[in-house]
């Protein structure tokens, strides 16, 4: 089988600049006495290597103060300035993340034999401070002189609710610790409306001021000035000061110090990779996606796609802000400002497989588990043939080996260290320091079929613009709480709405109905620094997407030990341990001693990563100064994690991580039709004209209640109802909950309480008769998107529904005998049986799934038997009816059309069964397949 992903560039190396050793310190870094004594000789020994005060003032010019003063002699050096100096030793010397002067980026060749040359002549390119850029900008914002000379928009990502615009703001610590948003709130007044309406697109600041006295005579100017000055205030409008991320500022712009977090570092390197390495990248790849434990999505976007097509339907395009107001359905869970909290995670097969490859890999005292094509069969829980791969990934790897000549014989490690969600990248805001792989990059992002747009939007905190300022790369761009880009096509968030199928959403512009693709191309955390709307952008076209990142270890990420995992050449996941602090005395000698006995216990190596607060720093736990580090740190955090190092690399001289770009060789499906139904949102209530009921027991009993008691039912409703249908309920992502019946009931003319009255009475009969447990009444919302206008469909519901009814009292096998009525309802919906046929195989997807032969051979002789079952077959003739008074209606209907009613009758033949639903699909596929071999000439 071909490679699921397949190496696309570019691919870049990050790595230290520095090129010797340091002076180390050769003694514990917690005893004041021991640090009074001989931290002094150490830091000068140290601050006299060249190049070393410059990056460290780079990192942090309050650190470089107190050096200093220590080095004038005017204090004593303390264990806890020693600690932070030498932590950033360790980091200069051990890490490859760019940061400040201490690491940098270089292009990477891809080529027959590996080469590696490191330089001193290194280019360093200094930005903003985004601290400092955004301060000045508040400070020109609140100045009524400068801020007349600006330009303003409003704040698309301001939300209106109960005559109020609620404003998002600016995060502070204490909101990022406890993941939450704050907000400034507004009353709409009229002249607030009208500044809004006037800024909806970039307006004169002079301007607006002559708008709002336009549309308000009697107001006076400053009044309007102070108006808009206190709209700019509290973000409700956005000032050409604050500058877009995607128009990165100059060094001159509001930096007053040059900082880590404001230069880069182009390496002088010249590095070439062996194609060997890229292809066992693209084989991890493959086989990590495979193992994914959310093959279809994540539980909190499966749970969204589902109540998306309960609430709306399928083909229906809602607007991205009302779909996440207060109105639509929130964001899904996980959010931030999501209406619901996360579900308790449940156990599943795939838990099971890999506890079971755990507990062998302990007991025989394996450090690693090496993974077979058998365990990998094992572990999967998608189908290849039915998962949805992300089209572009990037990996974060390293590669160990003793030489270059090593690595082209094949004889190394390549380790993943980084999986960035695939819609976001580690590569994005180095552009300016890769110029030759800028046209690559961008690339690697673009497709014929969709519209792909860069998202741009300033972080909740924002010292964070340094990893979210990337200039524009692609050929569209979605602003979102800050001034579009004049130069490059943009698209207006209220211009945005999702679209779902059957299996996925989609974002859509909807004045077009193109499908949008939107990526942030910078790699900034998405759970809590990034504001909810544009995660939601991100991530709502691949709610159905398999998820793309690191081995999960499912219910076993606990355990205080977990081995490393490897398959072929890769380690898809370093050996990692759980430190707590609780578990070590706080005297020094005591968790020496304590240390020495746990590392033994646990098997630790000698070189660790140590993880704390999200950064990952290496040690050498056998040097009395790492452990000062670890001690500390530990005491400070509660509990670390520790992760196997990677070996340092002999071939590169120097830490080196790369980063690669990987693209399928197939797309994600897109939509196949144009939406174009919008409606408004529907009430809460629904349509008052259909009544909705549910009714809850024990799903066994449903097929009892559908044929022996649903006929009762429809007797004493039939003079006040005009259609009825059914569908059987059950949510796959909560696998507790309820399975239940739904019937829909349209009443004739304002008969809807009689025939809800009637309703409760047959509920009561089904309890008395110990069939049903409850009985729930809800809104209803047709689905419009995939159907059309309600009343020409209705009628089809019905007739389906009876038919499902009539099946399911049938004698033959149900699972055959719902195979050949799909074949019915595409011959049904099509001008021609044989067009029926081919549209049903086209519909509905070939899948790898293992068939009853006995069932199969029913539904031949059910399908070829025309004289059987005649009182089904009524039912059957009295859909096809409905169906071609709904094609004559509607003209030729879509695929979605046909795919929802042979989904829709499945669920209502055998309930809520994606295995069964499956089976019966392949057998229908069957029975198509054979009547068009039997139908040519």
């Amino acid at each position: 089988m071909s490679s699921i992903y397949e190496y696309a560039g570019p691919i870049y190396a990050r790595a230290t600049t520095l090129d010797a050793g340091l002076p180390m310190p050769e003694f514990a870094l917690d005893d004041e006495a021991e640090a009074a004594t001989k931290g002094g000789d150490w830091l000068v020994r140290l601050w006299r290597t060249p190049g070393l005060p410059a990056a460290f003032r780079s990192a942090s010019a309050s650190l470089v103060s107190r050096i200093e003063d220590v080095l004038a002699g005017r204090v004593a050096p303390s264990c806890k300035l020693l600690r932070s100096v030498y932590a950033y030793v360790l980091r200069w010397q051990r890490r490859t993340t760019p940061f400040g002067l201490f690491a940098g980026v270089a292009s990477v060749k891809v080529a027959s034999a590996t080469k590696v040359r490191f330089g001193d002549d290194h280019l360093v390119r200094a930005g903003g401070d985004w601290d400092v850029i955004h301060h000045s900008a508040d400070q020109l914002d609140r100045d009524p002189a400068a801020l007349a000379l600006q330009m303003v928009c409003a704040n698309n990502l301001a939300t209106r609710r109960n005559g109020h615009l609620w404003v998002p703001m600016s995060a502070n610590e204490r909101d990022i610790d406890r993941g939450v948003t704050s907000q400034n709130q507004i009353r709409i007044t009229g002249p607030v409306q009208g500044a809004l309406d006037l800024s909806a697109r970039p307006v004169a600041v002079s301007e607006l001021k002559d708008g709002i006295q336009e549309r308000f005579p009697q107001a006076e100017g400053h009044r309007i000035t102070e108006l808009i000055g206190r709209l700019v205030q509290c973000g409700a409008l956005i000032s050409t000061a604050k500058r877009a991320m995607t128009a990165p500022p100059s060094p001159r712009e509001g930096c007053s110090a040059v900082t880590g977090k404001s230069v880069h570092v182009a390496l002088d390197a010249d590095i070439a990779l062996s194609a060997s390495v890229v292809r066992e990248l693209e084989t991890a790849a493959g086989r990590l996606i495979r193992l994914t434990a959310s093959p279809y999505g994540t539980v909190a976007w499966r749970d969204y796609l589902q109540r998306f097509h309960e609430r709306y339907g399928a083909g229906v395009m809602v607007g991205v802000q009302g779909l996440v107001g207060n109105g639509g359905l929130g964001y899904p869970v996980g959010f931030l400002d999501a209406p619901r909290r996360k579900a308790q995670r449940v156990v599943t097969d795939r838990d099971a497989a890999v506890l079971d490859l755990l507990q062998s890999a302990m007991l025989d005292r394996r450090e690693e588990i090496v993974l077979t094509d058998a365990d990998v069969d094992r572990i999967a829980t998608g189908t290849h043939c039915d998962m949805v791969f992300p089209p572009r990934v990037e990996a974060l790897f390293s590669v160990a080996a003793d030489s270059a000549e090593e690595v082209d014989a094949g004889r190394f490690r390549l380790h993943l260290t980084g999986l960035p969600r695939p819609q976001s990248s580690l590569t994005g805001r180095f552009l300016e320091l890769l110029p030759g792989l800028s046209g690559e990059f961008r690339d690697s992002y673009l497709r014929d079929d969709v519209i792909v747009a860069q998202l741009s939007f300033p972080p909740r905190r924002a010292r964070n613009g340094n990893v979210t300022a990337v200039p524009v790369v692609l050929p569209h761009v979605i602003p979102l709480g800050e001034h579009p880009p004049s130069d490059v096509e943009t698209i207006r968030l209220d211009d945005l709405a999702v679209v779902a199928d059957s299996t996925q959403l989609h974002l859509v512009q909807a004045s077009t109905g193109r499908q949008v693709l939107a990526y942030a191309l910078h790699a900034l955390d998405a759970a809590v620094h990034t504001p909810p709307m544009a995660r939601f952008l991100a991530e709502v076209t691949s709610a159905g997407w398999a998820w793309w990142g690191p081995f999960d270890y499912g219910v076993a990420r606990t355990l205080p030990y977990l081995p490393r995992v490897r398959t072929g050449r890769t380690i898809l996941s370093a050996a990692r341990w759980l430190m707590f602090a609780k578990d070590f005395p706080t005297d020094i000698t005591a968790w020496a001693t304590a240390f020495t006995r746990w590392r033994q216990h646990w098997r630790l190596p000698r070189t660790v990563e140590m993880i704390s607060q999200g950064t990952a720093l290496p040690l050498d736990l056998d040097a009395k100064a790492d452990l000062s580090l670890l001690r500390s740190r530990l005491a400070s955090d509660g509990k670390l994690e520790l992760t196997e190092a990677v070996p340092t690399s002999g071939w590169s001289g120097r830490a080196c991580t790369f980063v690669a770009t990987l693209r399928t060789s197939t797309s994600p499906p897109t939509l196949a039709t144009v939406p174009v139904a919008t409606p408004s949102a529907a009430p809460p209530g629904g349509d008052s004209g259909v009544v909705c009921a549910e009714i809850v027991g024990h799903h066994r009993g449903y097929d009892e209640i559908l044929t022996s008691q649903v006929p009762a039912l429809l007797q004493m409703v039939a003079g006040h109802a005009v259609a009825w249908w059914f569908t059987r309920c059950h949510d796959n992502a909560r696998p507790d909950s309820d399975h239940f019946l739904r019937f829909y009931i349209r009443a004739r003319n304002a008969q809807a309480h009689q025939v809800t009255a009637t309703v409760s009475n047959w509920a009561t009969r089904l309890h008395e008769v110990d069939l049903a447990a409850e009985l729930r009444l809800i809104g209803y919302r047709p689905a419009v998107g995939r159907y059309g206008p309600k009343p020409i469909f209705e009628p089809v519901l019905t007739a389906d529904s009876a038919a499902a009814i009539r099946a399911l009292a049938s004698e033959a096998p149900i699972d055959a005998i719902t195979a050949v009525s799909l074949i019915d309802i595409a011959e049904s919906l099509a001008p021609s049986a044989p067009e029926g046929w081919q549209w049903l195989l086209n519909v509905l997807p070939h899948q790898s799934v293992i068939v009853d032969r006995v069932v199969q051979a029913e539904a031949f002789h059910i399908a070829d038997d025309t004289s059987a079952f005649p009182r089904l077959r009524e039912t059957w003739n009295a859909r096809r009816n409905a169906l071609t008074e709904y094609r004559r209606e509607v003209g030729r209907p879509t695929d979605t059309v046909l795919r929802s009613l042979l989904h829709d009758h499945v669920i209502r033949g055998i309930g809520v069964d994606a295995n069964r639903e499956r089976a019966i699909q392949r057998v229908a596929r069957a029975v198509a397949a054979r009547n068009l071999h039997k139908a040519r000439p």
